[in-house]
């Protein structure tokens, strides 16, 4: 079960965070 790897929980934090950058960019544009 590769969900439970560490790779899988980094990447996990990386889109998170993209998320919410792109949405602090976002709310600013509007």
């Amino acid at each position: 079960d590769w969900e439970d790897t560490e790779a899988y929980k980094e990447r996990q934090k990386l889109i998170i965070s993209d998320h919410k950058e792109f949405d602090r960019i976002y709310s600013i544009d509007q």
